[in-house]
């Protein structure tokens, strides 16, 4: 098991991530670019499901994997919801949340097996 691997490959993921986000932000491609959203997720979700192989002693089986990855995706729709109410954002609908749960959970998926198959991460 080279945890090491998992790591840096996650790190590099989660920056990318975050400058992807920043981006997003500066240049509204959440409203002008309708697959943008799911691709974050997507991308969050093996973000997700790296950190936990990485964080987790013991190791892990897909089905805890995806277990935790949902957790931390309606986690962040719960706050998406949050924001909605109370700062009076508008980041959210029932369809959205549930297709960003949906890409959350394929990402984790993806995540698993590529940690899996090219790290011996499980």
């Amino acid at each position: 098991m080279n945890k090491s691997i998992i790591l840096k490959k996650t790190a590099i993921l989660g920056l990318f991530i975050f400058v992807l986000n920043v981006l997003a932000n500066i240049f509204y491609w959440y409203y002008t670019l309708p697959w943008f959203d799911l691709s974050m997720h997507f991308l969050g979700g093996i973000f997700i499901a790296g950190l936990a192989l990485y964080l987790i002693k013991k190791p892990l089986n897909f089905f805890v994997t995806l277990l935790i990855v949902i957790m931390v995706g309606l986690g962040w729709e719960i706050f998406e919801a949050g924001a909605d109410k109370f700062l009076g954002t508008n980041m959210q609908n029932i369809t959205d949340s549930l297709s960003d749960l949906l890409a959350d959970i394929i990402g984790g998926a993806a995540g698993f097996f590529y940690f899996k198959k090219w790290f011996s991460a499980v």
